[in-house]
């Protein structure tokens, strides 16, 4: 069975009250401590526990033994309508029940009281304050020091080690510049790798669907290759020669060379194999690719996908 009574200070020093299921409530009231100037005196601070024989219903108390003692709420409910049992029993045979470092229950007029433990205000004598002499000193006649009487005192050895900063702060110092310097140095070489690849990351012209119609011929199957017949088409630059298994494939369409070149020499370093053609006032990208089916169908859409979603690439002879 639980002790109830081991628990009973805890949660009144906590809560300022603890309600007994079955016995009544008990309350704690702390008055600071005072300052009394003129008496020259401190007093300390008092408790007063206060009971008030009436029934309540309450599960803090429940809830707070359960927690300590690791059972259920019902159970520690039981044993504190339990506990009240005892104290009422104990009270009608002796008229008192005593719990420690709070205080003790009476039957006094076929009443509950509470009288709460002496020691519980552990130094009632107001305490004395100090007083300032300084006054008597005065009158007496002592001389207060003055600050003009040490001008000539000189202190060497405090002046010599005034100012110097600690190695510790240089450091941390250093370690800031450092970082600074750091940052600033990313900065700038982000920067420049931008502007030098910057020409690199221009969009291209958007060009219609019908730019690259203009240059596609029927397709006749699958398996077959499509020429363009427009002689106009002509390699520019360096000439690429396709492989035996590889198709021309002409993905993009840019308005000047230089914009083609560039972007020919992005795919290129990615891994593809590209060329610029010239057709009429306008410059093509090519790309050389192979589809393992030989479908061109299929290899077109694939580049497309890739390379060009709203155009419509063609294979260039």
């Amino acid at each position: 069975m639980i002790h109830i009574e081991d628990y009973i200070s805890g949660f009144l020093l906590k809560n300022k009250y603890c309600a007994i299921s079955g016995l009544g409530t008990l309350e704690l009231k702390r008055d600071p401590a005072m300052v009394r100037p003129k008496e020259g005196q401190l007093t300390p601070p008092t408790y007063n526990i206060t009971f008030l024989p009436i029934g309540v219903i309450d599960d803090a108390l429940a809830a707070y033994i359960a927690n300590h003692e690791n059972v259920s709420i019902s159970k520690a409910s039981n044993d504190i309508k339990t506990f009240s049992q005892d104290v009422k029993q104990e009270l009608r045979h002796t008229g008192k029940y005593e719990i420690a470092n709070v205080g003790h229950f009476t039957y006094k007029n076929d009443t509950i009281q509470f009288f709460q433990d002496e020691t519980l205000n552990l130094e009632r004598d107001p305490i004395q304050l100090y007083q300032d002499k300084r006054d008597t000193r005065q009158e007496e006649g002592e001389t207060l020091a003055d600050a003009k009487s040490f001008k000539d005192l000189h202190f060497t050895h405090a002046e010599s080690g005034e100012g110097k900063p600690k190695m510790g702060t240089i450091l941390k110092y250093l370690l800031g510049l450092l970082l600074l310097i750091g940052l600033m140095a990313a900065a700038y070489f982000t920067y420049k790798y931008y502007e030098d690849n910057k020409e690199t990351v221009e969009t291209t012209e958007d060009v219609p669907a019908a730019t690259f119609e203009e240059f596609e011929e029927p397709i006749v199957t699958d398996t077959t290759v499509v020429a363009v017949t427009d002689t106009t088409i002509t390699d520019i630059g360096e000439t690429v020669t396709a492989a035996a298994d590889e198709y021309k494939i002409g993905v993009m369409n840019f308005s000047t060379q230089a914009l083609a070149e560039s972007k020919s020499k992005t795919l290129n370093s990615y891994g593809n194999k590209t060329s610029v053609m010239k057709q009429g006032e306008s410059f093509l990208l090519v790309v050389f690719a192979s589809q393992p089916a030989n479908d061109t169908t299929a290899l077109k859409d694939s580049l497309r996908r890739y390379f060009n979603p709203s155009g419509t690439p063609f294979i260039v002879k």
